[in-house]
């Protein structure tokens, strides 16, 4: 960010960079005092991760809050994400912001605006830098304790509500070397045989496995689960939003699976009610709301969309892939800790391990690839893309959310749609078979690369 830029760009998940490139103290001043200025009120709870940067960035958001006359509440430790919202919702915060670089690799991180009700904010603000600031106009700070006894408080109080004790349950814990792990413990501490504790220990390198939960990054998760016979795995991203399953068989089931598991249980005794998820979720979820009466609805990518869905549809779960999950009686917002206790009560009410469940869905295939392209010239050349995909593809329809979602007449789909990120296009197929999905693929590529270069 230099003197050129007029606006902060609050992306899917906030402001992200690499240390030292775009996002430095100096920049987190800045983030802070324009956060303030456009809040238009105080008090907030800034919280942090346990990465190396995280204090001195949430120290530096402070201090620009406070140049534009801000009370600042300042967690005393470092906190996962979820335990910072449930702070701003349940305070007299007004908002926030959450340093956390969440899922990315050791040199990035980032800020989340928080808005009071636990949203993440997106979108521009103007930029606001503090020189000017007089004396008269500063605000205070303090660090606080209470967001850890306030979350504990609601987390213990949901246990209870949720039977989960299993006394033939094994349990391997992963919490990516993040803060989760003390919030774990109060959960599953007595309600279960024995628990397995891995990449517990605080650390930003990540020795373990990087942050985020993807089935690659979680074999070795995966040997401790079938060495210690374990009946459930538990696999979390740094910061405690995002949490994949490992079932008795040792097989990772990633956010799409989960997230429609969760879905039929709530469809069993909410039938034709709603649940949201992102374009590009597995067509397992629509074939399970086909199977067990219920009703779908998408969103563009990301949280700030699908809680934009969940509150005009008045729906009470959602879910995306990375392993996110939106139980609105909750909250409004993905947690990693509360999201364990509704798997442990669903296997439990449902007297089955997560893998025998699990049988209920279909196999799919998904493939998925990026080509060179900006968002910009995908914007622009959007219409004519739509036309040659539905021309050579002969979809049953096209759903024009965040890209060009085709959908066959199987529910099988083909999405092109560009990053949110980076200047790629991403392209994605899924089907019953893998052949369907690689030729779908393969052709949506070549009519979107040849799209673009005209």
């Amino acid at each position: 960010m230099t003197s050129k830029h007029t606006h902060i760009h609050f992306r899917t998940s906030g402001y992200r960079s690499q240390i030292g490139k775009s996002l430095n103290p100096s920049v987190a001043m800045n983030i802070g005092a324009s956060i303030i200025n456009h809040l238009g009120e105080s008090p907030i709870f800034i919280g942090y991760d346990n990465r190396r940067t995280s204090l001195a960035l949430a120290q530096a958001a402070a201090s620009g809050a406070m140049t534009q006359g801000a009370y600042v509440y300042i967690g005393a430790e470092a906190l996962p994400t979820p335990v910072a919202v449930n702070y701003i919702v349940h305070s007299d915060a007004k908002g926030g912001i959450m340093v956390t670089g969440s899922h990315l690799p050791p040199s990035d991180n980032g800020l989340i605006y928080l808005l009071g009700d636990g949203t993440y904010f997106k979108g521009k603000i103007p930029l606001l830098t503090p020189e000017d600031s007089s004396w008269e106009v500063y605000g205070d700070s303090e660090f606080i304790e209470e967001p850890v006894f306030a979350y504990l408080d609601r987390i213990r109080s949901a246990k209870d509500d949720f039977n989960i004790d299993d006394s033939n349950r094994i349990i391997v814990l992963d919490t990516a070397h993040g803060p989760s792990i003390h919030y774990f413990r109060e959960i599953i501490g007595g309600s279960s045989r024995s628990t397995v504790e891995i990449n517990t220990t605080p650390n930003d390198e990540f020795p373990g496995r990087p942050s985020e939960p993807l089935p690659n990054h979680l074999i070795s998760t995966q040997a401790i689960c079938e060495k210690t016979h374990a009946t459930i795995g538990v696999a979390t991203d740094m910061d405690g939003d995002r949490v994949v399953f490992i079932d008795e068989n040792h097989r990772v089931l990633v956010g799409d699976f989960i997230g429609t598991l969760f879905s039929i249980h709530y469809w069993e005794t909410h039938p034709k009610k709603v649940v949201i998820a992102p374009i590009n979720t597995s067509l397992v979820f629509e074939w399970a709301a086909n199977e067990f009466n219920g009703k779908v609805a998408y969103t563009p990518i990301g949280p700030p969309s699908i809680i934009q869905g969940i509150k005009e549809l008045n729906a009470k779960l959602a879910f995306e892939e990375s392993g996110k999950y939106f139980f609105t009686e909750w909250g409004l917002w993905p947690d990693a800790m509360y999201s364990t206790i509704r798997m442990l009560h669903m296997l439990k009410e449902q007297e089955k391990q997560l893998g025998e469940f699990s049988k209920v869905l279909p196999e799919t295939f998904l493939v998925k690839e990026k080509i060179k392209g900006s968002r910009s010239v995908f914007e622009k050349k959007s219409r004519q893309l739509k036309e040659r995909l539905d021309q050579y593809l002969k979809p049953e329809e096209i759903i024009s959310i965040d890209g060009h979602k085709l959908v066959f007449e199987d529910r099988s789909w083909v999405l092109v749609r560009p990053s949110g990120t980076e200047n790629y296009i991403r392209i994605f197929s899924e089907a019953f078979d893998k052949s369907t999905a690689m030729e779908r693929l393969n052709l949506a590529k070549q009519i979107t690369r040849e799209n673009l270069r005209k």
